[in-house]
């Protein structure tokens, strides 16, 4: 129980609420003695700003208090601390078209062409692509199960829980990897299908590795996380419904699929936007066919 004090009025705060010292029932005789008086106001106030559903507030002023070293200090202080616009993107990741992707795979050398492969059809993050295992392939289902990641060579669980699926695989897709189990010198249940043959298998293929194979075929501009980028892109120009795509993506809020990812150029937008130039340009409406 923490004590703390108001003016001449003793607070007390007991299982997360505070309430001031008040024993007994007022009556007016008590107004004009300024401890009760005081007493009486700040619990009113207490019961105003809950029934007004202010948690922010409170919150507010319980920040403000831990600052002022008024309470001991219960959170990290870093927390505190708000650096406007740090969390936006210096650089937005690029999507590319299906040609520049075809390009960009017949100069990766393997198993890094699989891996892109995997990325983009699956929209895998490459901490998920670097995590799969042998284990996780269902081949007689056509099904890839992603529960975990490896970042910095350490494995750890998925990003979200949400990103914790059994996705559904195409044949040609399987074909793929079936392709390299018979090529890979790690084809047993739990060896890493990129297992790195520089950890002995002990372990996949770096970020870092996966990264300078990414660059080296397609140059500056593209990276890991591109073609997950890409996958929505496609799949808004294909008019996949942007329910499925959330689903696909494996985003917890459908605001993420439809804000953040993807640079999508449908049809229907380029004839629009070719509308709109020949009434500025010509004061009538242009009929642009697109294909």
């Amino acid at each position: 129980m923490l004590r703390g004090t108001l003016g001449a009025c003793v607070v007390y705060q007991i299982e997360g609420e505070h309430y001031p010292s008040l024993d007994g029932p007022m009556n007016l005789r008590d107004f004009f003695y300024p401890e009760r008086a005081a007493a009486f106001a700040l619990k009113m106030f207490c019961v105003i700003v809950r029934l007004l559903a202010l948690p922010s507030f409170l919150a507010a002023l319980w920040k403000f208090a831990i600052w002022r070293r008024d309470v001991p200090m219960q959170l990290n202080p870093m927390s505190q601390v708000n650096i406007p616009g740090s969390s936006k993107r210096v650089r937005q990741p690029r999507s590319l078209t299906a040609d520049e992707f075809q390009c960009f795979r017949q100069q990766l050398p393997a198993p890094f062409d699989l891996m892109a492969l995997l990325c983009v059809c699956l929209g895998l993050r490459i901490s998920e692509a670097l995590g799969l295992k042998w284990s996780d392939v269902d081949w007689l289902n056509s099904k890839v199960r992603i529960e975990r990641g490896v970042v910095n060579q350490v494995v750890d669980v998925v990003k979200t829980k949400e990103s914790e699926k059994v996705l559904v695989i195409d044949t040609a897709l399987l074909d793929a990897l079936k392709i390299w189990k018979r090529t890979t010198q790690f084809p047993n249940l739990e060896d890493w299908i990129f297992a790195s043959p520089h950890q002995l298998g002990r372990l996949p293929w770096s970020y870092n590795q996966v990264y300078r194979a990414y660059r080296k075929a397609f140059g500056t501009g593209l990276g890991t996380h591109s073609l997950r980028h890409t996958l929505r892109t496609w799949l808004g120009s294909e008019g996949v419904e942007i329910g499925v795509q959330r689903r696909m993506m494996r985003h917890t809020d459908i605001r993420t699929t439809m804000n953040i990812y993807g640079t999508v150029t449908t049809p229907d937008m380029v004839a629009a936007h070719s509308k709109i130039v020949g009434l500025v340009t010509n004061g009538t409406q242009t009929g642009r066919n697109v294909s």
